[in-house]
């Protein structure tokens, strides 16, 4: 009985111990959290210039597994709690954080930061964002370092994959303009302009002004 009453006393001590350590562990966890997001949140104050600074604290307080320590689900809903910052926002920052160098995402700026990461994603043959603000490379005829970010996004736009047309939509854009043609030529000796009449949907619309409905004959 008395080695049995030893053994259940050193499985306590033991259980206590273990619960003592992981009890230190979150409490250091937490403390770590923390410190990122108060560092985090005064960052937020300089954001035009210290966005890549932000971007690389929400990655450490993902890849440390510090987002659940701090009661939430996800980054963004973290980042949006507790730092003010959109989802849209911390994904973006999280991006240029992990794409590029410090000094040559500051020299950029954010917004033609993640221009070129989406650019890189639409021509993969142009490199890594970092090679391709390395080599400063040329798009629509200039290089990088001249162009601009709204010119940057009409490339980005025209370089993106168009969604394939589906069989059936173009039957059923078919069956619209023929069915458009037919109403409008019945129509028309009533004086309803062809501007006037649509096919949206199911329906068939038609739309005068008085001017217009007043004139019908």
């Amino acid at each position: 009985m008395g080695k049995v009453e030893q053994a259940g006393g050193r499985g306590a001590i033991l259980l206590t111990e273990t619960l003592q350590t992981a009890r230190e562990v979150a409490a250091t966890a937490r403390k770590r959290a923390e410190e990122l997001i108060a560092e985090a949140n005064l960052a937020k104050s300089r954001i035009a210039r210290d966005f890549w600074e932000i971007g690389r604290l929400l990655v450490l307080l993902r890849a440390e597994g510090l987002v659940a320590v701090c009661g939430f689900e996800s980054i963004e809903d973290l980042a949006e709690a507790r730092i003010g910052l959109s989802k849209a926002t911390t994904w973006k920052l999280q991006s240029i954080a992990v794409a590029l160098p410090r000094e040559e995402a500051t020299r950029l700026g954010p917004e033609k930061c993640y221009a070129v990461i989406s650019l890189a994603r639409v021509a993969p043959e142009l490199g890594s964002p970092e090679e391709i603000v390395h080599r400063d490379v040329e798009v629509a005829g200039r290089p990088l370092s001249s162009v601009t970010v709204r010119e940057l996004r009409e490339v980005i736009a025209e370089r993106r994959p168009k969604p394939p047309v589906r069989l059936v939509d173009r039957k059923q854009a078919s069956e619209d303009r023929a069915l458009l043609a037919t109403v409008r030529t019945r129509f028309s000796p009533l004086g309803v302009p062809k501007a006037a009449i649509a096919v949206e949907g199911d329906h068939v619309v038609v739309r005068l002004t008085r001017a217009q409905a007043a004139k019908l004959s």
